[in-house]
């Protein structure tokens, strides 16, 4: 064997001992990079879930509870416009609207509710009366709320509206000041508050009439009722 020979065989001797190293390493790499990886997407899942996470909502110290148009809502009471038929039983914690729905009116759980004041007259067609009460706790801490009660009207009634113009419900639904309508028995509840059901035609107008339109129930309180005149004929 010559020299040159030689020097091949060891090279390649250095070489064969080197690479198991060499595999090693690049092996550990890999290895490294994949849990790095794995470590990124957890992360990155983690995150995600904790910004889904919802608050729970605090409950009032008195709720109203009531279905209408097949929805079953649980609100404060509190600042609320409430329509009743005339001459209808009242009780202010218990009590049935215009659309035949019933309103139970009841305190947080360990309160206790009592009426401070209750000026409604059903006996008063067009009039608005208020209701105070207040819930007290176990510790004697109280909390009082209100809410208005309109009692439904018979004739045309005029509205007396705080400014020109009022928007309903609909974007048809704008009324104008001093226009005269029939309120009819149709109550729905959006945007957290009531709204009636008027018509020019007649007080019998059902909910789903081309000539209702949708005006928010405390826009009748300060309204007049208008009864129609009826010019009778003189006999010969």
């Amino acid at each position: 064997m010559n020299k040159r020979t030689k020097l091949i065989s060891l090279a390649a001797v250095a070489l064969l001992t080197v690479a198991p190293t060499l595999a090693s390493t690049v092996q550990a790499d890999t290895t490294s990079t994949q849990q790095s990886t794995t470590t990124t997407t957890t992360n990155t899942q983690t995150t995600n879930t904790t910004a889904t996470a919802t608050t729970p909502v605090a409950t009032t110290p008195i709720s109203v509870d009531f279905t209408l148009n097949g929805e079953t809502h649980t609100v404060s009471p509190d600042g609320l416009y409430f329509q009743v038929a005339p001459n209808s039983t009242f009780n202010p914690t218990d009590f049935t609207g215009t659309s035949g729905v019933e309103f139970k009116l009841t305190g947080a759980k360990g309160m206790k509710v009592t009426v401070d004041s209750n000026s409604v007259d059903t006996s008063k067609a067009g009039s608005t009366g208020v209701v105070k009460l207040t819930a007290t706790d176990a510790a004697g801490k109280a909390t009082s709320i209100s809410y208005t009660v309109f009692v439904k009207p018979e004739g045309l009634f005029q509205l007396n509206l705080p400014m020109n113009y009022a928007l309903g419900l609909g974007d048809t639904d704008t009324v104008y000041q001093g226009e005269q309508y029939y309120i009819t028995n149709n109550v729905k509840f959006a945007r957290g508050e009531f709204f009636t059901g008027i018509s020019k035609q007649s007080q019998n107008a059902s909910a789903t009439s081309n000539s209702v339109k949708w005006i928010a129930t405390k826009y009748l309180a300060n309204s007049k009722t208008q009864f129609q005149m009826l010019k009778l004929r003189q006999l010969p």
